[in-house]
C-alpha cells in the first residue's frame, strides 16, 4: 500500500501530463485557424485576380468553338464529295494501271526498234568501211580510223586523200600512215622515222569531213566538236604538208577557200603567221609561203648558236622557237627537248 506521500507525487504527475496535452491542443487549434485563415485569403486572391482573365477568355473561345462547329457541318458534306470522288477514282486508276502496262510495251518494243537500228547503223558503217577503204588499209587500221574514212568527204579539198599512184592516203603531198591505234604518221621524205600522232576522234573529224555537222543536224562550228588540241594539230599537219598551200612557178603560195575548215581553223592560223614581224634575213615570209625552209632556217639559228656567233638577235631566238613548236608534230620527243633546251639555255643566259 502507497504512502500518501507517494499517491500526492503520482497525482501532481498525472496533473502536469493533463495541462501539457490541454496546451498542446490549443496550440494545434491556433495553428489550424492560422492555416484555415490563409487558405481563404489565398482563395480569395486566386479568385481576384485570374477569375476576370478565365471568364475572358472563356468569351473569346465562344466565337472559336462556333467557328469549330460550322467547319464540322460544311465538311460533313466534303467527306461525302470524296467518298463519291473516291469511288470515280477507283476504276479511273484500274484504267491508268492498264495505260501504264500499254506504256510500258511500247517502250520495250522502242527500244528493240532503236538497238535494231544501232546494229544496223553498226553493220552500215562496217559495209561503208570495207567498200571505201582500200583492203590494205583497212586489214591494219584500228576502229576510230575506220570509222571515219568510211564516211570520208571526197569533196573535202582540205583532208585527206587517197592517192591511186602510191596507193596511200596522203595529205597535201606528204604520205599518211596508219596504225592498229588510229594514231597517224606523217613521211616527209627525210628518211626519218617520227613519234606517231594521236589519232583522236576530233582529228579524225578534221581530217575527213567537210562540215562539222552532218546533213540534218544542227549547225555547229569545228570548236563546237573538238578540242583545241585537236585544231592545233590539225593545223600543224596541214601547214607542214603543204595542204594549206598550192605551188606555182616553183614556188608555194597560200591557197583560199570558202570552207567553214578553211575560214574558222586555217586562215586565222596562218593570218596570225603572216602579222609576225619580218626583217631581211629573218625568212618569215619565206616561211610562211614555204613550209621545207623551216628545217633550214631553224638549223641555221642553232648551227650559230652551237657556234657561239654573238650577232643572233632575240627575234632570231624568238623565231627559232616558233619554228619548233610548228615542227613538233614531225619532231620526235628526244629531238624536240634537246633542241628546246638549246634555245632555253641561250635566253636565260641573256637574261641572267
Amino acid at each position: 500500500m502507497s504512502s500518501p506521500e507517494e499517491v500526492r507525487r503520482q497525482l501532481k504527475e498525472q496533473l502536469n501530463i493533463m495541462k501539457r496535452k490541454i496546451k498542446a491542443d490549443e496550440k494545434l487549434k491556433k495553428e489550424a485557424r492560422q492555416h484555415l485563415s490563409e487558405d481563404i485569403n489565398y482563395n480569395v486572391k486566386v479568385d481576384k485576380i485570374y477569375k476576370p482573365f478565365v471568364d475572358k477568355l472563356d468569351k473569346s473561345l465562344v466565337p472559336v468553338t462556333e467557328n469549330v462547329e460550322k467547319l464540322k457541318s460544311e465538311i460533313l458534306p466534303l467527306k461525302s464529295g470524296i467518298q463519291s470522288m473516291s469511288n470515280d477514282i477507283l476504276p479511273l486508276a484500274v484504267g491508268l494501271k492498264d495505260t501504264h502496262r500499254i506504256v510500258q510495251g511500247f517502250e520495250n518494243q522502242l527500244q528493240e526498234y532503236n538497238d535494231e537500228i544501232r546494229e544496223l547503223h553498226r553493220k552500215t558503217e562496217d559495209q561503208l568501211a570495207i567498200e571505201n577503204i582500200p583492203e590494205k588499209v583497212y586489214n591494219i587500221i584500228g576502229a576510230v580510223a575506220k570509222k571515219y574514212l568510211a564516211t570520208r568527204d571526197t569533196n573535202d579539198s582540205l583532208g585527206l586523200k587517197w592517192d591511186d599512184e602510191t596507193n596511200n592516203y596522203k595529205l597535201g603531198v606528204r604520205p599518211v600512215y596508219i596504225d592498229k591505234n588510229s594514231d597517224i604518221t606523217i613521211d616527209y621524205g627525210d628518211g626519218k622515222i617520227y613519234d606517231p600522232i594521236t589519232g583522236t576522234e576530233g582529228l579524225w573529224r578534221l581530217l575527213t569531213q567537210g562540215k562539222p555537222y552532218k546533213t540534218g543536224e544542227p549547225s555547229v562550228k569545228w570548236k563546237d566538236v573538238t578540242t583545241n588540241k585537236d585544231i592545233d594539230r590539225y593545223r600543224r599537219l596541214m601547214h607542214n604538208t603543204r595542204a594549206c598551200y598550192k605551188e606555182k612557178d616553183g614556188k608555194w603560195i597560200r591557197r583560199s577557200s570558202t570552207a567553214s575548215k578553211w575560214n574558222e581553223i586555217i586562215k586565222p592560223f596562218l593570218d596570225s603567221m603572216a602579222q609576225q614581224k619580218s626583217t631581211e634575213g629573218s625568212g618569215l615570209t619565206v616561211i610562211e609561203n614555204d613550209p621545207d625552209k623551216l628545217n633550214h632556217k631553224l638549223f641555221v639559228i642553232l648551227g650559230n648558236i652551237k657556234a657561239g656567233h654573238t650577232n643572233i638577235s632575240d627575234e632570231d631566238l624568238q623565231i627559232a622557237s616558233e619554228i619548233l613548236d610548228i615542227l613538233k608534230p614531225s619532231l620526235s620527243s628526244i629531238a624536240y627537248s634537246n633542241i628546246a633546251s638549246i634555245i632555253s639555255d641561250t635566253i636565260n643566259g641573256r637574261n641572267s
